[in-house]
């Protein structure tokens, strides 16, 4: 059983729910990331995807300096904990047709993101 921990991806990048959409794209854009987690007070409240950005800003011609983050985020995050088996987090990904589970502690505190693209290296090494 091999535990998500061990190919999750760290550290989690973050942003706030106020904070602009321009500034979740220069994020992702710095890091060469295709999401970020939305937190308040270190808890993590949504998503947000280089996919929400292109649909609900880019294609529908709004301002990403004026539209804030809590207005476009996916509001569902998928956890798990470090310990938990990589296939339980194949199967979360397949049943609610998500890409990241976020990996969290006890105290609902963002550790990592485990992608399906890292779920690929894992089966491109094993």
């Amino acid at each position: 059983m091999i535990p998500v921990e061990e190919w999750m991806t760290t550290p989690v990048r973050t942003i706030e729910p106020d904070k602009s959409i321009m500034e979740a794209a220069k994020i992702m854009a710095k890091n060469r990331i295709g999401a970020l987690i939305v937190v308040e007070n270190n808890k993590p409240v949504g998503v947000i995807t280089e996919r929400d950005i292109l649909d609900k800003v880019v294609a529908k011609a709004k301002n990403p300096r004026e539209l804030r983050v809590k207005k476009i985020m996916t509001k569902k995050v998928y956890t798990l904990h470090p310990k938990a088996p990589i296939i339980e987090a194949t199967k979360m990904m397949k049943k609610h047709g998500c890409r990241r589970i976020l990996i969290v502690d006890e105290n609902n505190k963002p550790l990592g993101i485990l992608t399906s693209r890292d779920l690929i290296d894992l089966i491109a090494v094993e």
